[in-house]
């Protein structure tokens, strides 16, 4: 496994500067079928055209994006393009890149994604998810978004099949050069990255060899702010009243991420005979983020409670205690507070090679296809948190119930001179032991390497049959097999515990011999704190632990030779392999001239093989004097052992497409689906977390015999293409998810395990449970509706004018269990298109949605764990609606130049979580990642 990953040097960035550029047709012929009439336009109005016939002609339910539609706006990544999809939400990373997709409501490990037709497999993410901000928009020509199942498309996607289609030369009119030079500044940082595109397209022999490459360079530097709390009630303040409870802690955080990706592709084809084509394939990517988190966190527990506050009572009955009625704090005023301040730098190195190699073969009504796919990715994460606290304790005041967590320091809005002063000088804090024993330096995650690589083979056999039995027809059959083995090792490394003071100053005069930790000001890049909400008083700057200072000292290969020298490095090692062999048949059919479709089932057998640690958590607990802490009796991190498990599955399919006439159509899909469960959850590994303060542990198993997910689906769709640009179509779905892993909580039932305390005092410690399980069943439904039309009905030039939109509705029956699954989802598009001038605003917006679920917990004893000897209660928690407007123009000037601009989240909106009390809405996180401009020039040969 490689330890370090390739930098991308000044001279590589310049080849990418020289080769920029990327693919857009000037314009496009788009030929309706069964129709005479040819339709020329250009732009957008293009590209939604195309994209409409290839819904319209395709037997499943099935979006589609098309290139025109993808290269004429600046979407940098490809999931920007996807959130205009119906029923497509898209998952934003903390620096505001569109890097996950959930199709239905449905997170982003239960899609599948395809890269040509076949699995792409990257170390990007710890689960069975695609990383879109991974893949630049330029490269691909077409995504399709397949909702329904047929019995030929791979096994794995419970939501959907996502297929990313690159360019390919004999798939186009004529030789295509493009060339673009493009910026982007995020919002929150006022500064400028390239993003850089070359994609050239050629046709040799006479129109039998097709060349197509590209490249891709893309740099931003990007910012994001935070408020957050831990939940609600994990913490009780002292007041005359009582106990009244609140988080334990209240954060405010800056970060600064800034990410590079250099990626290429090159593909050729040949045709040498109408019965013979020969395809490969290259795709590479390399993908570097550095990032630093500054954290400003108070520490609320067992403060004392001033007397201004207001409060919510909120009563639940505890079993066999009855009702309990307890007070929770949504603004308060507590004294003797400590603050504690951190920076966490994280490294990320990843790398994605894609190899691909396609045949077919035609001879008589046969057609043979055969494809293999090698991809290899691995990832290099590394990390470390410096910490130092204030040297004294002060007054403050919470106000939760405006947004974010607003911070008073002597009842005065925002921060006095005196406070602030305080916060900003350096001589207040001490770069040492820190609050609640955490030290200068955690080294408890020091690095992860993550390798993952897969092989598949797959052969195809089609028959154009066409046989008639009076009304019916068999028009096609198809069969085929395919194999694939994967596997993903993973190793990381962590320290026995945080270090000491000692261990610090030891660990820095043994590999510096001039270090002194430093400080830096946080302060947000550009405007102010949370300048989205308003001047309402927030946060003023603090000082945070000089990362920069201490990594132009220390390396992380220093660390871990630090760490292994002194016999406190651990290396937990995490393998999976996959075995999966499928089948499947299918037949293409007819009946009379109005109804076609396909039916067919699809047959896959996986074996899975784990290699781990295997810990025995009932042998119990042992005290760790030196640390502090309760560690695992059984952890043995050198004894590696392995479990196998082998499943298979029917999945049958079937699919109807009944013309009611030539411009509407109605659809009908019925099928299983399957989606294996996430490679984390699959792990041999048991953890032990808590702290003896709070006098809470909970041990945490993953299993290695999870099952996967299975779903039974239902989709129908009318569709009515009243003209050849324009169309309404309203679909319903419904899918009975069954066999969903869920963590199961057993609160109190690890009380009777051993504790050994060596000769020391015992505590007080409550041991919890947290159990992986196929525990879940879901029932997904609802409907999307579809519209679609140019306004050429219009006179001048608004007849250049036109709309897209969508709206899904989404019923969820365990929201505890499916998350994210927001309930109204729409997106809006109006756009102006001609050939000189193209411009188009999105508007998408996503309703609220629970992010996590209430919380009761309670002991046969009625003591629960920690100070609070009472059952507690956490309230849910629910991310507030979002909205998102995009604004995008492209201007040509002459033939071969086009300008671009655009502009996201042009609202500045930012995504707000909180908690339900009773009703009252209390902030539990608030994230700004600001608006993003992009603008460019793109030349065309």
């Amino acid at each position: 496994m490689n330890n370090a990953m390739p930098r991308l040097t000044p001279v590589a960035a310049g080849i990418a500067l020289l080769l920029a550029g990327n693919a857009m047709a000037e314009e496009q012929t788009v030929a309706i079928q069964d129709d005479v009439e040819v339709i020329r336009v250009s732009g957008t109005r293009a590209s939604l055209s195309e994209a409409l016939n290839e819904k319209r002609f395709n037997d499943a339910v099935v979006d589609v994006i098309a290139a025109e539609d993808i290269g004429v706006m600046p979407d940098a990544d490809i999931g920007d393009s996807l959130e205009r999809v119906s029923g497509v939400e898209v998952e934003r990373g903390e620096d505001g890149t569109a890097n996950q997709i959930n199709i239905r409501g449905l997170p982003g490990h239960f899609t599948k994604t395809l890269f040509n037709g076949r699995t792409i497999t990257t170390a990007m993410n710890a689960n069975r998810n695609f990383s879109y901000n991974m893949m630049p928009s330029a490269f691909v020509s077409q995504v399709s978004v397949q909702k329904s199942t047929s019995a030929d498309l791979e096994e794995g996607g419970i939501a959907g099949t996502v297929d990313l289609r690159t360019h390919r030369a004999l798939d186009r009119a004529d030789a295509t050069t493009r060339v673009i030079l493009k910026g982007t500044q995020p919002g929150n940082s006022d500064e400028w990255g390239p993003d850089l595109s070359f994609i050239h397209t050629n046709k040799f022999a006479d129109d039998t060899i097709g060349l197509s490459f590209g490249a891709n360079y893309l740099e931003e530097n990007n910012a994001a702010q935070f408020t957050s709390s831990a939940n609600m009630g994990s913490a009780h303040l002292n007041s005359d009243d009582g106990l009244v409870f609140a988080p334990n802690q209240i954060r405010a955080e800056l970060k600064d991420n800034q990410r590079e990706r250099a990626a290429a592709f090159v593909n050729l084809e040949w045709r040498p005979s109408d019965n013979l084509s020969l395809f490969a394939e290259s795709f590479y990517t390399q993908y570097h983020t550095e990032e630093n988190r500054q954290r400003l966190t108070f520490e609320t527990r067992n403060k004392p409670l001033n007397g201004i506050h207001d409060s919510v009572d909120y009563c639940f009955d505890v079993e066999g205690q009855g009702e309990r009625c307890d007070t929770y704090l949504t603004n308060f005023s507590i004294g003797n507070t400590a603050a504690l301040v951190d920076s966490t730098p994280i490294q990320r190195d990843d790398e994605v090679w894609l190899n691909t190699f396609e045949a077919q073969y035609r001879t008589g009504d046969w057609t043979i296809d055969a494809g293999v796919t090698f991809s290899r990715s691995n990832q290099v994460w590394d990390s470390v948190l410096l910490n130092a606290r204030t040297n004294n304790n002060f007054d403050m005041t919470f106000d939760g119930t405006d947004g974010p967590w607003r911070f008073y320091f002597d009842d005065v809005r925002g921060f006095d001179g005196t406070a602030a002063d305080y916060l900003i000088d350096g001589n207040n804090y001490t770069m040492g032991r820190a609050l609640n024993g955490n030290n200068a330096l955690n080294a408890a995650q020091v690095s992860t390497e993550t390798e993952r690589n897969a092989n598949a083979f797959d052969l195809d056999f089609t028959h154009d049959t066409f046989k008639e039995f009076g009304a019916f027809s068999l028009n096609k059959v198809r069969f085929g097999f395919a194999y694939a083995e994967e596997e993903s090792l993973r190793v990381n490394y962590s320290s026995d515990g945080q270090l000491t003071n000692a261990q610090l100053q030891e660990f820095t005069d043994q590999y510096s011999d001039n270090y002194i930790p430093g400080f830096n000001t946080a302060i947000p890049k550009s405007g102010s704190w949370f300048s989205n909400y308003g001047s309402n008083g927030m946060m003023l700057p603090f000082m945070t632990p000089d990362v920069d200072h201490f990594f132009d000292n220390f390396s992380m290969s220093d660390l871990r030779n630090y760490l292994s020298d002194n016999d406190r490095l651990k290396e937990k090692v995490n393998n999976l392999y996959e075995d999966t062999f499928s089948s499947y048949f299918r037949a293409d059919f007819g009946i009379g001239y109005d109804l076609t479709g396909n039916i067919g089932v699809r047959y896959t057998r996986t074996k899975q093989t784990q290699e781990g640690v295997i810990t025995d958590w009932q042998q119990g607990l042992r005290y760790n004097a030196e640390l502090d802490k309760l560690e695992l009796k059984d952890e043995n991190l050198e004894n590696i052992v392995s479990r196998s498990n082998t499943y298979d599955y029917w999945l049958p399919s079937l699919n109807l497409n009944y013309a009611l006439r030539d411009d509407m159509r109605l659809r009908f899909g019925l099928g299983r689906t399957m989606s294996r469960p996430n490679k984390d959850d699959l792990e041999l590994s048991t953890t032990l977390n808590g702290n003896l303060e709070t006098g809470t542990h909970t041990i945490a198993t993953q299993d290695p015999d999870l099952q996967p997910f299975t779903s039974d689906n239902i989709d129908l769709s009318w569709e009515w293409y009243y003209s050849a640009e324009s169309m309404l179509a309203v679909a319903y779905f419904r899918k009975e998810i069954d066999g969903l892993v869920r963590t199961v909580d057993f609160y109190g039932a690890g009380n009777s395990l051993d504790i050994d305390w060596g000769g020391y005092e015992p505590q007080d410690v409550e041991i919890n449970l947290a159990l992986k399980t196929n525990a879940d069943t879901v029932n997904l439904q609802g409907f999307e509706i579809n519209y679609q039309t140019p306004f050429d009905f219009l006179p001048g030039r608004l007849s250049n004018t036109g709309m897209k939109s969508n709206y899904t509705y989404i019923d969820n029956s365990n929201p505890e269990i499916v998350r994210a699954s927001a309930r109204h989802n729409t997106n809006w598009t109006l756009y102006y298109s001609e050939r000189k001038f193209d411009a188009r605003a999105s508007w998408s917006y996503r309703s609220g949605y629970l992010q996590d679920e209430q919380e009761r917990s309670y002991f046969e004893d009625g003591n629960a764990a920690g100070n609070n000897p009472h059952a507690y209660y956490y309230p849910a928690s629910y991310v507030e609606s979002q909205t998102r407007l995009t604004l995008s123009t492209s201007y040509r000037p002459i033939n071969n130049l086009r300008l671009t601009l655009a502009m996201s989240n042009v609202t500045d909106q930012g995504q707000n979580t909180y908690t339900d009390i009773a009703g009252v809405q209390v902030a539990r996180s608030f994230k700004d990642n600001g608006r993003r401009i992009n603008a460019g020039v793109i030349f065309s040969f």
